[in-house]
């Protein structure tokens, strides 16, 4: 270590190290820090106690330093503003309180390479936004430096035609015929497979093709026409008709119908029914009209009476859970002027709605029948229909007989009160070509002892021709509250149908409640007695809609927190809970329990109820009560 002599004393100098060297981003300058030892002791090994700080030296010559600094009494320095490209040379000395200075300390270069200044690569990546392990086809983001693709992206272009959508890569089968083009490749639907289909049936049957035309299905199958209109070639096992019906018509076949209104004006025009102008039943200008016209028919004459808009409507009819509703009748129109019409209502008559209109002769001089679809008021409480001439000359008549309204339901409906009969009728009819016979009418299902087959029963063991009909009312008595259900079975030689089946339901209507009615001394509710006076307990029902129903009848009194029944088998008060007596209900009169007793002091409840179970239980549900409340005082 070489000594540089400031004053007489001389010292040991410093020995330094570089630490680390920095490079600045903006101006490409270099910096350096230096670290050194502190000297201990004098050139003359005494101890070192005057130290003041040091210098550092530094220049791009080894040996020849151009640049000092004063540090003062530290042992790092960082220098900074060196250039990059070239060696620097370091060295440091110590100097004391007395100004004397160390010689250099050993020397320390550092060469700056000059910064590398090729700005960073900039890149675009590409991510698996749904997740369907294919990336993006279209660039999710562009970033700059090493390392600044997000995680699970890459910076090479994907194949996934849309990233939004787990459902589209190129790993999935485009076979759905949507229009989109689900694998990727370019082209929509191009997997889809065509399929066979056939449509039609009987004589129309045909085949075709399930296409994909521009993202939608296509049904390339066309039904062939039909042979026949209405099936006319029997025996051969074709639909020729195309209804999905073999040979129908060809063999006896059974239609039934429920019958909505029946008139044949034997009694006159109903009562019911409201008339405007000339309609008479008394045929009052004598007109001789033919089968299907018998006794006496509804008949408007302008011959003999003045006539200008007549009208005959018919009662409200209830056609709910009709799905569609016919009419028919016996037709004879000679038409001189006018016309007439039949219109329909299904709010009651408020609004109407023209069926038909005839201007021209119709069943004239040979009476016909006439049949009308009037399904527009099927499924209603309040259908009308309205028989409508109009004519004012002196000349011409219309005639009508045998009017009836069926409908075609699931089931046969009925409303009924308890134990009051409800009937409804069914009309049979033979479609076919060949004679049906009725061979029996039966009733079954879980109701069925509630229906019965009336007094009307034109079809029982009877057989009808082509086209004819016949009727049968069915009759419910409901026995107890409840829908009521059964089935009509009709057996006949139809040999599609050999037994037809109709449901049955009947909803009980108007059901009134026992009543129960409890008394001591004549009075109900609270009642007030004297210890000592007499107590008579009398109870009376009226059974509503449950007479002769069998029941569980209680009479129970509560006293002291204790229970008593009365029994009706000894006419005494027991211990306990039980029922008065079981058996059917029925009106009864007041009944007197206790008469001429007296009670002990305190508070008694009493009850007389009825329960329309017979099971020996009190059934909440069923269980119909009154009450009173004594106080013994």
């Amino acid at each position: 270590m070489v000594n540089k002599l400031k004053r007489g004393n001389l010292f040991y100098g410093v020995v330094l190290c570089v630490i680390y060297s920095l490079y600045g981003n903006m101006l490409f300058a270099a910096s350096v820090v230096l670290s050194w030892k502190p000297p201990t002791t004098n050139a003359d090994d005494t101890p070192l106690n005057d130290l003041a700080g040091y210098n550092v030296y530094y220049g791009m010559t080894s040996g020849n330093y151009s640049e000092s600094v004063d540090v003062g009494d530290v042992l790092t320095y960082q220098v900074n503003n060196l250039s990059t490209g070239v060696t620097y040379y370091f060295a440091t000395t110590a100097y004391d309180t007395s100004g004397n200075e160390s010689g250099y300390s050993n020397e320390m270069s550092k060469t700056f390479s000059a910064p590398d200044t090729t700005p960073p690569a900039q890149g675009d990546y590409y991510c698996d936004s749904d997740n369907d392990g294919y990336m993006n086809i279209s660039k999710d983001g562009s970033c700059t430096g090493s390392g600044c693709v997000p995680a699970g992206c890459q910076t090479m272009q994907g194949d996934d035609c849309n990233d939004g959508v787990s459902s589209i890569n190129p790993g999935i089968v485009d076979d759905t015929c949507d229009g989109v083009d689900n694998n990727c490749d370019g082209t929509a639907d191009n997997h889809y497979v065509t399929a066979a289909i056939s449509c039609g049936t009987g004589a129309c049957t045909s085949t075709g093709q399930i296409i994909c035309q521009s993202g939608t299905e296509l049904n390339t199958c066309q039904p062939l026409l039909p042979a026949e209109s209405t099936e006319a070639t029997c025996g051969d096992g074709l639909d020729n008709d195309c209804d999905g019906l073999i040979d129908e018509g060809c063999f006896p076949d059974i239609k039934v119908s429920n019958v909505l209104l029946s008139e044949d004006f034997s009694s006159g025009l109903p009562a019911t029914w409201s008339v405007q102008g000339g309609w008479s039943a008394d045929n009052p200008c004598g007109k001789t009209i033919g089968y299907p016209f018998a006794g006496k028919y509804a008949i408007v004459d302008s011959s003999c009476t003045t006539t200008d808009i007549d009208e005959a409507v018919t009662e409200s009819i209830d056609t709910v859970s009709c799905t569609s509703v016919a009419l028919t009748f016996s037709n004879q129109y000679y038409s001189y002027s006018g016309n007439f019409e039949v219109d329909v209502s299904n709010d009651g008559g408020t609004t109407w709605t023209n069926n038909v209109i005839i201007d021209a002769d119709d069943g004239y001089p040979v009476p016909d029948w006439k049949e009308l679809d009037i399904s527009s008021v099927a499924d209603v409480t309040d259908a009308q229909i309205k028989f409508r001439y109009v004519n004012n000359t002196r000349a011409g008549f219309w005639a009508l007989d045998n009017v009836w309204i069926t409908c075609q339901s699931d089931q046969l409906h009925f409303s009924a009160e308890m134990h009051v009969p409800s009937s409804r009728t069914l009309m049979i009819s033979n479609t076919g070509t060949d004679p049906l016979t009725i061979e029996a009418m039966n009733i079954e299902g879980p109701d069925a002892s509630e229906f019965s087959i009336g007094g009307t029963d034109d079809c029982t063991n009877q057989t009808l021709l082509s086209a004819e009909t016949c009727t049968v009312e069915v009759v419910v008595i409901p026995e107890s509250p409840g829908v009521k259900n059964a089935t009509l079975a009709i057996s006949s030689n139809d040999p599609d149908t050999s037994v037809m089946n109709v449901p049955l339901e009947g909803t009980v209507t108007n059901i009134l409640k026992p009543v129960p009615v409890i008394k001591v001394n004549n009075s109900s509710g609270a009642v007030n007695i004297a210890r000592g006076d007499n107590v008579a307990a009398t109870i009376e029902l009226d059974p509503g809609s449950f007479n002769g129903n069998n029941a569980d009848w209680w009479v129970l009194m509560e006293y002291r927190n204790r229970w008593y029944y009365y029994d009706a088998s000894t006419d005494k008060w027991r211990r306990g809970y039980s029922f008065y007596k079981q058996g059917p209900l029925e009106k009864m009169k007041p009944v007197n329990l206790s008469k001429g007793t007296r009670w002990s002091s305190g508070q008694y409840a009493l009850y007389f109820g009825v329960d329309t179970s017979m099971n020996g239980i009190e059934d909440p549900g069923e269980y119909y009560y009154d009450s009173v409340v004594v106080d013994v005082q």
